[in-house]
């Protein structure tokens, strides 16, 4: 039997205080600076902080203050934004500052602090709320030390949406936040409150939204929630939510300390267009409505890296039909490795603004950063593989064309260099987006992406047809490809074509260009297992049928669910249909052939046995506190039983906790020992 062990210490120490006269405490203050915003500022939002004792800890919370009376109201004002910040100290790795988390900007011990976060910032719901807010500093213990108000305010424009929100039984929802999401481009996301008589409402510019509750325990139809805004006109669409039968469920923590993670935002959009979401609270636990269907469940990216932890690189999807999803946990990865560098256009100019993203090559994790005024940006990453570069999402709002990516192999405790020229938009691709039928595919999403492509799709620019089909992209010279945007087409029931490449020469626009992709007529599905039964989650399943010598039919960004299943919407013929090995292998599994299909009568199945990749099974990290007891990180030996023991003499041992493991990595709990001398623990498989 092969096992690894890990020792945990403790100590009884005897401490004698004496007290000989009362400490004189200053008084702590906090200010902010600007103390108001419109909702068009763009720049650092500045805290000052004083009377603190050297090296002092604080904590800042961000209420959303939703009766503007200036007043924290219990069960009604809730946490949407939390950093730390400690007197004298910067957030650094390898000696280079994380330029995504706050931190005490003097960098000097000296009993006060002064931080800033950038606005709108990385996105996410901190950046997009308006409204009334408190910001409370609190010390490690939670207790209260200084307040101050903080206000943002819409940007008048001369049109917009409004409406009103009510209950699934059509009450008013009173002060419930609503957003008006951008679906037509990147642009900027607002949320507001709706006021005493459940009415709300957006300026904005013109284009395409939907409106959902961020909020209120009900589900948004973003159907129901789409509207075109007009320029000078003000568009009325009322909201009606709906119930949900069912809920997710579960918390978020640190995969170190076991400490919950707290204000981070919590969403799952379904595949039929439904949404709903909630933050975290102070245990770290989320609960959302939703009803049955498929659903994809995401973290707040942007709220993550202000705390230096990463995201998921691929949205969680979870099947819904007749029960609730309870103890969807998740442990948080933190940065332990820098990706840093400066971002300049083919003039030498600084580009600020621009959102940056990492992928690992496993498709575990992803990062995100921003650029400063400076052009500088930062990575929080892990030891991997890492591509990175800029977000095309944010080139194309900036003007410029895609950007180009880097690969970089980096360690822990390492902080490595990546530049980047952008270039700007040189010609345009226009044309319209045709089904087999002749009709338009309109407000689908493309994707356009330099050729040959790029595996994790950071350099692609994802444009959305108009109402009538049509389409205008902004590149530069070179060979680019476009497709439908897949998640897109399956979701629609149309299937993708590979090797529609055009070549662009700078200032030579292509127009006129006509795009046919067929609608499915049938469906593969199947069910993706380890050689003992047990469902593989998260594995994206792809679907090939050749055209030509230079193309094919090609469906897929299917993700296998918590239950193993997969559907893919397809053509009737033969397909040869694969699982992605690359992510077979980050979750355990040994790589596995693809299979061929022939479809003829609508319906074909294909399903998947996936080797497990035998892990002897270790302690990877450890910890423990006095609240929580120790705690684990263990790499294990996935589709088999492990075993963790532990022992108060290295003689008789106990059982902590058998599992059967369905992710290479997992965590472990032993509250239990906070209040033991020591223990010892072992991990091994089970016989």
């Amino acid at each position: 039997m092969k096992s690894q062990m890990f020792i945990l210490t403790g100590r009884l120490i005897a401490t004698l205080w004496l007290c000989l006269l009362p400490a004189a405490h200053a008084t702590i203050s906090l200010m902010i600076s600007p103390p108001g915003i419109t909702n068009d500022f763009s720049g650092k939002i500045r805290f000052t902080i004083t009377g603190l004792t050297n090296g002092q800890q604080v904590q800042l919370k961000r209420f959303y203050d939703v009766n503007g009376n200036g007043l924290i109201d219990p069960g009604q004002d809730f946490v949407f934004q939390s950093f730390k910040v400690t007197d004298g100290q910067l957030p650094e790795i390898a000696g280079v500052r994380n330029l995504n988390v706050p931190g005490d900007d003097d960098g000097i011990t000296n009993g006060q602090i002064s931080a800033a976060f950038d606005y709108p910032g990385l996105g996410g719901p901190a950046g997009a709320m308006t409204g009334n807010f408190i910001f409370s500093l609190e010390d490690q213990n939670g207790v209260t030390l200084a307040m101050q108000v903080f206000s943002v305010a819409q940007k008048i424009q001369p049109q917009g949406v409004r409406g009103r929100l009510t209950s699934p039984g059509s009450q008013p929802l009173t002060n419930s936040a609503l957003a008006l999401i951008n679906i037509t481009g990147p642009g900027k996301t607002t949320v507001v409150l709706t006021d005493t008589n459940g009415y709300f409402n957006f300026y904005a510019p013109t284009g395409s939204y939907s409106v959902v509750s961020v909020g209120a325990g009900f589900v948004s139809d973003e159907n129901a929630g789409y509207v075109t805004v007009p320029a000078n006109q003000f568009v009325t669409n009322n909201i009606a939510l709906i119930s949900g039968n069912y809920s997710i469920s579960g918390t978020l923590v640190d995969a170190g300390s076991g400490k919950p993670g707290g204000a981070v935002f919590v969403n799952g959009e379904s595949t039929n267009n439904y949404f709903a979401g909630t933050f975290t609270d102070t245990n770290g636990f989320f609960s959302f409505p939703v009803i049955a269907s498929q659903w994809k469940v995401k973290l707040d990216e942007a709220a993550l890296a202000q705390k230096s932890y990463l995201a998921p690189q691929s949205s969680l999807l979870l099947t819904i039909t007749n029960r609730s999803v309870t103890n969807l946990n998740f442990a948080l990865q933190k940065a332990t490795a820098l990706i840093y560098g400066t971002v300049r256009d083919s003039l030498s100019n600084v580009v600020a603004g621009i959102s940056m993203v990492a992928d690992d090559d496993q498709n575990l994790y992803e990062a995100i950063g921003l650029t400063e005024t400076n052009g500088t940006y930062t990575l929080g990453v892990l030891a991997d593989n890492w591509n990175a570069g800029p977000n095309n999402d944010s080139l194309t709002a900036a003007g410029y064309s895609s950007g180009t990516s880097t690969n970089l192999v980096i360690n822990g405790g390492q902080a490595l260099a990546a530049d980047f020229i952008l270039q700007g938009v040189t010609a345009h691709l226009r044309g319209q987006i045709l089904d087999d039928h002749g009709s338009p595919i309109t407000n689908i999403m493309l994707v356009v992406q330099p050729y040959p492509l790029q595996g994790n799709g950071n350099s692609a620019l994802y444009p959305t047809t108009d109402g009538n089909g049509n389409f205008d992209v902004g590149v530069s010279g070179g060979v680019w490809n476009l497709a439908l945007e897949c998640v897109s087409a399956q979701n629609r029931g149309y299937v993708d074509i590979s090797g529609l490449n055009y070549s662009v020469t700078n200032g030579v626009d292509l127009n006129g260009l006509s795009l046919i992709f067929p609608r499915a007529t049938a469906i593969i599905t199947g069910k993706l297992t380890d050689p003992v039964g047990n469902p593989i989650a998260g594995a994206t399943v792809d679907a090939d049928q050749p055209i030509n010598a230079s193309g094919g039919y090609f469906p897929g960004c299917v993700t296998t669910d918590q239950n193993g299943f997969y559907q893919i919407q397809v053509l009737n013929g033969s397909w040869t249909v694969s699982v992605r090995n690359n992510e077979l292998n980050a979750l355990g599994y040994d790589s596995i052939l693809g299979t061929n299909v022939t479809e003829l009568t609508g319906t074909a199945t294909a399903n998947f046995v996936a080797p497990v990749t035998l892990t002897v099974p270790k302690f990877t990290s450890g910890g423990y506190s006095t609240a929580s007891g120790a705690f684990f990180t263990i790499t294990g030996d996935v589709a088999h039983t492990n075993t963790i023991q532990f022992s108060t003499n290295l003689v008789n041992w106990i059982t902590l906790t058998n599992r059967m493991l369905t992710n290479a990595i997992w965590q472990a709990f032993d509250p239990a020992a906070a209040h033991q001398k020591q223990r010892f623990y072992r991990v091994m498989v089970a016989p």
